[in-house]
């Protein structure tokens, strides 16, 4: 499901960007405003929301809140060509799964919807500086990963792949890989795709390019 204001060149432009994947997602509608985004959602119940933050008559942030007040297993992606600091804080505590700008690439979009169906935020430490700001802010809950492999962690979440990571610690590949198996048995998670949520969920998550 999609929610945008602008009907015509966005609804055009991100149709053409998830449509190149038919065989895994599935677009079930288009609503126009924050409104209609809540109708919708109490009928159809899509799986995630792609939501425009700024629409008439009802925000992207305000329709959040109330979708996920009667339906709190759609997951839902903030979508917007702003990064104002109170649109992202509003939307970490709506408690979204991502939050990314109209200038991302469709690959990027297509993780971030991919990732929300299974349970796991799609950050990018540009867009969730502050986020990370007020979460290291909290109490932090004891840190079972070592230097490195927390190192290597806080890069993961940010969306960087195992390669970049090593290019980052000036180490290599397969380095990076068996901090990332030592992570996942600390973290008592699967796959690194969830490395981020739990981070966030602990109070752990840093943006190392920027401490």
């Amino acid at each position: 499901m999609i929610i945008a204001e602008d009907y015509t060149p966005i609804r055009v432009e991100i149709m053409e960007k998830l449509l190149r994947y038919p065989d895994t997602i599935n677009i079930v509608g288009v609503a126009l405003n924050g409104k209609q985004a809540v109708e919708f959602a109490n009928t159809r119940k899509p799986d995630v929301i792609l939501m425009d933050v700024e629409m008439p008559v009802m925000t992207g942030l305000e329709a959040a809140e109330l979708i996920k007040a009667s339906n709190s297993k759609i997951k839902i992606i903030f979508y917007s060509a702003f990064e104002k600091e109170e649109y992202i804080k509003r939307a970490s505590d709506i408690k979204c799964y991502g939050f990314i700008k109209k200038e991302d690439s469709p690959e990027l979009i297509y993780t971030a919807i991919l990732n929300a169906h299974y349970g796991y935020s799609t950050i990018k430490a540009a867009h969730f500086e502050n986020s990370i700001r007020t979460i290291s802010s909290l109490p932090k809950a004891d840190n079972p990963l070592s230097d490195k492999e927390y190192d290597v962690a806080c890069y993961l979440a940010t969306g960087l792949t195992n390669k970049e990571v090593g290019k980052k610690m000036y180490v290599g590949e397969s380095t990076v890989k068996k901090h990332v198996q030592a992570i996942l048995i600390k973290l008592g998670i699967s796959t690194s795709k969830g490395i981020a949520l739990k981070l966030m969920e602990l109070g752990l998550l840093r943006d190392l390019d920027n401490k």
